[in-house]
């Protein structure tokens, strides 16, 4: 079964107000009022205009698996991660030339697993007729671990202001928020929006980066010309952030991490990644994003999407038609009982994720073939059966 699904991303968060330094203020070469670039008209702004972001549901790394780069088989670390690899396909720059064509002689893809300290991100990039310029093959990744949507507090001090409150959707490293250059099996940046400083400026989040210079990450190019490579990405450190955005975010009692195992509301990451290359010359990019349609998906979180760490099996499951559920199911939807929204994820019968939505209050399930169901609400430590017919 597929381990990628498209949600409806409802995307909203915090904004920022401009004049005193109580929100974040991010990259100024972003014209954040006339954002989603991909809506018609221009500038309607990210609340207003859902978009539709990719999911990559990661599972846990198989019983015994060690990531060791020097003994790694990659082949079969790629095999051990059930489901389809995921196609790099989205054309950025491509002044060199659109040549994807699905992988065959041109292209990336990529998966992923995840233990109780790292995730791991494996990616194959084909290129069998040498097309792209030697040595300009890499990938870019575009984290967030907290607000992986947007900055909610910016968001609602932002009110009406489209400006404002598109502010709340960029990638801070403050929020733990970075993008990392990767190639040759080395990570040479690791930058985002620097928002606290008020100087809409983009620099390193330096604890990430720190980390992910000190691990290692294994790069191979293949005699046919494919690179397979394995980015490390580790949980405690580079998915970590400050509690107190304004605050030190270096003193290590301002921080927090995820913790994925044991926390159910720790399981999703604002996510995105790219292939780059140049082809005749280093100003023709031949770049390609997994959920993005615009180059700003390395800034903004609206075009990212989600990566989504599997998490052990629910504790308990009710009955969708009792009484004290906060859910019931009518024409093949799925309807919150308040007006509140929510998380949900539904699972089949045989523990499968099968489908993602993030703050809503209703999902359409009518794209599910016939069966049972569970579906699983926020952090909630239990799911709730329903039955498709």
């Amino acid at each position: 079964m597929k381990r990628v699904v498209l949600i409806l991303g409802l995307l909203g968060i915090f904004t920022v107000c401009a004049l005193a330094q109580t929100a974040l203020v991010p990259v100024s070469w972003v014209s954040w009022g006339d954002e989603p670039q991909t809506a018609e008209p221009a500038g309607q702004g990210y609340a207003n205009v859902p978009y539709e972001k990719a999911v990559y549901v990661a599972p846990h790394t198989p019983e015994g698996w060690a990531f060791d780069p020097v003994s790694l088989d990659f082949d079969a670390a790629w095999s051990a991660i059930e489901g389809d690899a995921v196609p790099i396909a989205h054309p950025g720059r491509i002044d060199g030339g659109d040549i994807y064509d699905g992988g065959s002689t041109f292209g990336a893809e990529w998966k992923a697993m995840y233990d109780s300290a790292k995730v791991y991100v494996l990616f194959k990039y084909v290129d069998a007729f040498l097309q792209a310029d030697d040595g300009s093959r890499a990938f870019e990744v575009c984290m967030q671990p907290f607000y992986y949507d947007r900055y909610e507090p910016d968001f609602i001090a932002a009110g009406d202001d489209i400006t404002l409150q598109n502010n709340s959707y960029a990638r801070y490293i403050e929020l733990g928020g970075g993008k990392a250059l990767f190639r040759d099996g080395f990570v040479s940046e690791y930058h985002s929006s620097v928002g606290a400083d008020g100087l809409a400026a983009f620099g390193p989040n330096e604890i990430g980066l720190t980390k992910l210079l000190e691990d290692l990450h294994y790069w191979s190019v293949e005699p046919d010309n494919t690179i397979k490579a394995v980015f490390v990405v580790d949980i405690g450190q580079v998915l970590s952030s400050a509690i107190d955005p304004f605050g030190d975010i270096s003193d290590p009692g301002n921080r927090v991490s995820m913790d994925p195992i044991t926390t159910a509301e720790d399981d999703t990451i604002a996510f995105e990644v790219k292939s780059n290359a140049t082809m005749g010359g280093s100003a023709n990019y031949v770049e390609y994003w997994w959920s993005s349609e615009v180059n700003d998906g390395y800034a903004s979180l609206y075009y990212n999407g989600y990566l989504i760490l599997q998490q052990p099996t629910v504790g308990s499951v009710e009955d969708l038609n009792s009484m004290e559920v906060r859910i019931y199911l009518r024409d093949k939807t799925l309807i919150l009982k308040d007006a509140a929204s929510a998380s949900m994820d539904i699972f089949s019968i045989g523990g499968q994720l099968v489908k993602s939505a993030r703050h809503v209050n209703r999902l359409d399930v009518s794209d599910l073939d016939r069966g049972i169901y569970l579906v699983k609400l926020d952090q909630e430590n239990k799911a709730y059966k329903f039955v498709i017919h």
